[in-house]
């Protein structure tokens, strides 16, 4: 059984909660029939728990009656495993870890991964980390071991990169970021508990509000400079900011916010939100003034 697999249960029964883990299967036949009158509401919670489950620290509820309430998520990471067994993801109510209640797979996983249920957070096996050689993507979604889901912007050289938390929209540099796979001891790395994730040594983070953040500046002091020192190169400069702030303002899955601020940063800047406008007007050289001045300041130097 992987993390993934297993659904995380709060019983809440007169202000008392019980956290206990089972399986789907076991979810939907021992709990989510006996509160539904048809398969129609049975179908309704199991999509409101896949919803829920999308979301950061959210559950899905499922009411039995006046003083008996059940709230249920799939379990998203090992992190969110740790603190759910540890009673953090409750409401601050008097609540237990019902070891009784689980399933006898979801224990083991529990074991095998060296979690405590006394509720104490010790972890009594450390994982195992084994160094993957990938080359990350632009574009594509990491998880960090942090607990957190991360789009890769741009490489600025072979370790240090930008990413955007998929959830809040903040950036961050990755300075020294290197790609893992970890498992339990024992175990390799084709173990049903074995994910892999991202980790770097040190983060600098930026917030998220795009048009604040000088993407130039962390091109020059976290990667490989690019010297621009022709029209065309400066005009690939500018297709790349563009692009960036393209691909932000267009993406459903980050904050409206962080979408609004991308937005008005392309305004800003280039005058245009559209991708084809934007090509037609840096073609016909109407942002060449930016390069023309640099060179001409250059000029003045060298005097």
């Amino acid at each position: 059984m992987k993390i993934e697999d297993m659904v995380m249960v709060i019983n809440n029964q007169k202000g008392i909660e019980k956290n206990f883990l089972c399986s789907f299967e076991s979810f939907v036949k021992q709990y989510v029939t006996n509160a539904c009158d048809n398969f129609f509401e049975v179908a309704e919670v199991i999509s409101e728990l896949n919803h829920a489950s999308e979301k950061d620290n959210s559950f899905c509820e499922i009411y039995f009656a006046p003083n008996k309430t059940m709230y249920a998520r799939f379990c998203g990471s090992l992190n969110e495993l740790r603190l759910f067994v540890a009673g953090k993801l409750n409401d601050g109510m008097t609540n237990v870890f019902e070891e009784d209640f689980c399933d006898k797979e979801c224990l083991d996983v529990l074991y095998r991964l060296g979690i405590s249920t006394d509720r104490s957070m010790a972890i009594a096996k450390w994982p195992h980390y084994e160094k993957l050689e990938s080359d990350l993507m632009q574009g594509e979604i990491y998880h960090n071991f942090n607990g957190s889901d991360y789009r890769l912007m741009e490489k600025y050289s072979g370790r240090n990169m930008l990413f955007m938390d998929v959830n809040s929209g903040q950036f961050v540099v990755g300075i020294g970021v290197e790609y893992f796979c970890r498992y339990p001891q024992g175990e390799d790395r084709n173990s049903d508990l074995c994910e892999t994730g991202i980790e770097w040594g040190h983060g600098l983070y930026l917030g998220n509000t795009p048009s604040t953040i000088n993407f130039a500046l962390l091109r020059r002091e976290h990667g490989v400079e690019k010297e621009i020192d022709t029209i065309d190169a400066y005009r690939a400069s500018l297709t790349e900011k563009f692009e960036t702030y393209y691909s932000l303002a267009k993406n459903e899955a980050i904050s409206d916010s962080v979408r609004e601020a991308a937005t008005n940063a392309m305004y800003e800047e280039f005058g245009t939100g559209k991708r084809d406008t934007f090509l037609c007007k840096r073609n016909d050289g109407d942002y060449d003034k930016g390069f023309l001045g640099a060179t001409t300041q250059e000029k003045h130097r060298g005097r």
